[in-house]
């Protein structure tokens, strides 16, 4: 890597040696804008998705009439 991206966007245009170097680069790149990512998808040296850890949508297998309380989920539908 040539030089340290300081956006997200930087990351989409920059080839990392290892998972490990992408993960530190954009902890330090989210945490300081205040939000947290997460490994949404990935192959094994391929590629990596990364989104907010916000991102989607709860998907209960229980039907909403047979549930027995209310579930919280942190998911907000962020689009990110």
């Amino acid at each position: 890597m040539d030089s340290e991206p300081t956006s997200l966007y930087d990351l989409r245009q920059t080839t990392f040696k290892d998972r490990e170097e992408l993960r530190n680069i954009d902890y330090d790149i989210v945490l300081s804008q205040g939000y947290v990512t997460v490994i949404k998808k990935s192959k094994k040296d391929r590629y990596i998705i990364i989104g907010c850890d916000r991102g989607g949508s709860y998907r209960g297998n229980v039907s909403v009439e047979s549930q027995k309380r209310n579930a919280a989920t942190r998911l907000i539908n962020c689009p990110f």
